[in-house]
């Protein structure tokens, strides 16, 4: 039973044909890991004419022009200087989580002053600490989102480069070979 399915599904995945697979892709001088970036992905890209950052989503790849199309405009990937994949960097929502972790030892502190009560002079000691531990973290919160975000860099003297690629499987009939 199972060689009769196995054989109906490989007979079926050969009358189907494979669909188109365009990438937009980042090399690396001298690195063989890549990037891709697929139809759909949302970039920010800076371009030759425009040093101000375009937010787009990639709507189609023309690999024989090697450009990116987005709903209003085609460019280009030669007049691409630089992507970056999201507005904010990732230390953003890190930061922003370490700069509200400044709530609990404060909390804990109120908690046990009014479950152990203490004299005065304790209670000093102990909320100064509890203020350099809460005012570090968000102190250091604030520094994390300040970073901005990961941007790679094209064009002259870069190490990078874009390459828009079709990446579709023919098969033996679809190839044919156009001679004298």
């Amino acid at each position: 039973m199972r060689s009769y399915i196995l054989s109906f599904m490989l007979m079926f995945s050969l009358q189907v044909g494979l669909t188109a697979q365009k990438v937009l892709q980042i090399e690396k001088l001298g690195k063989a890991k890549t990037e891709k970036l697929y139809i759909g992905e949302s970039i920010f890209i800076q371009t030759k004419d425009n040093p101000d950052w375009f937010a787009g989503i990639i709507d189609d790849l023309l690999p024989d022009a090697q450009a990116v199309v987005f709903y209003d405009r085609i460019i280009p990937i030669q007049d691409i200087t630089a992507v970056k994949f999201r507005k904010k960097s990732t230390m953003n929502g890190l930061g922003k989580a370490l700069q509200w972790s400044w709530v609990v030892p404060a909390g804990y502190q109120a908690v046990y002053d009014l479950v152990e009560p203490v004299s005065s002079e304790e209670r000093k000691e102990a909320w100064k600490a509890t203020a350099i531990i809460s005012g570090s973290t968000f102190l250091l919160g604030s520094l994390m989102r300040l970073i901005p975000p990961k941007k790679l860099k094209f064009g002259e003297g870069e190490r990078r480069r874009l390459r828009v690629l079709d990446l579709t499987f023919y098969s033996k009939d679809e190839l044919t070979f156009q001679g004298n």
